[in-house]
């Protein structure tokens, strides 16, 4: 028997509390590992250094236009393990591999507009995570990242954890800028 865990998020999509055991699970047994659980696992997966996603926007320059679509994505830092990458942890003399994997972003946009998605954006002309600012001014966005993961012990097949844990982003400034035509004499003509 497993416990089962879970976190209050926010509108946004961001932790706004402590983790509460909300009851037990029997679904998944370890492989018969003598002196290590499944609740062990998941322990030492909540304590992984997950790499934190930063974003991107475009157009480039922090900057973006009103009514106009500005494409974000998500930036993988140097620090921190990322996706696909594999942690190893020493659990009771058990080599235990963890995969990361991302199940979910979520995108703040920094003008009361959030976006959950499994897509990590991308750029013009082609990502699909996009967003229209109605107004001007500064705003801060940002994107966090519900991790799960694979994992082996002693080097036997990856198999899934169903376990979740949030990892915020940084945030930075945007700032949203009206474009208006403007008519002007051409100097050639006189």
């Amino acid at each position: 028997m497993t416990w089962v865990w879970r976190r209050p998020v926010d509108a946004g999509g961001r932790p706004s509390g402590r983790w509460v055991r909300v009851g037990e699970s029997c679904r998944r047994p370890l492989p018969k590992v003598v002196g290590l659980s499944l609740a062990q696992v998941r322990r030492a997966f909540r304590e992984v250094g997950f790499a934190r996603p930063g974003i991107s926007s475009e157009p480039v320059g922090g900057w973006a236009l009103v009514n106009l679509d500005t494409y974000v994505a998500v930036a993988w830092p140097r620090v921190g393990v990322r996706p696909g990458q594999v942690a190893t942890v020493h659990l009771l003399g058990h080599v235990v591999g963890i995969r990361p994997k991302v199940v979910q972003y979520t995108y703040v946009f920094g003008d009361g507009h959030s976006l959950a998605s499994d897509d990590a954006g991308g750029r013009y002309p082609w990502g699909r995570v996009r967003h229209r600012y109605a107004r001007t001014g500064e705003v801060r966005i940002g994107v966090s990242a519900r991790y799960s993961a694979d994992f082996s012990v002693d080097g036997g097949p990856f198999r899934g954890l169903d376990d979740t844990v949030e990892i915020a982003g940084p945030t930075r400034v945007l700032t949203v800028y009206q474009a208006r035509a403007e008519l002007v004499p051409n100097p050639d003509e006189s």
